[in-house]
């Protein structure tokens, strides 16, 4: 991908609390789009959190690109 231009960051938040409120903000800024990846529920998840933090820590007025990538109204399954 990076030959074709297309580069990124990963940023490893395994909890929405305490949240890296600064380094999301500082990444954002860098890549200009947020894609949020995990392994349960997007609502009322790591996807939202991060989109509250973009909201009261960018300038009003700037829109980013955001995706939400997770389970989708589904329970997860383990084990037997």
């Amino acid at each position: 991908m990076e030959k074709e231009g297309i580069g990124c960051e990963v940023l490893n938040n395994h909890t929405i609390k305490p949240m890296d409120e600064e380094t999301i903000i500082k990444s954002v800024k860098k890549t200009g789009a947020v894609v949020t990846v995990e392994e349960h529920q997007v609502m009322a998840g790591m996807g939202s959190a991060v989109a509250e933090v973009l909201v009261s820590g960018l300038p009003a007025g700037r829109q980013v690109p955001m995706e939400f990538v997770g389970a989708q109204d589904r329970f997860g399954e383990s084990g037997e």
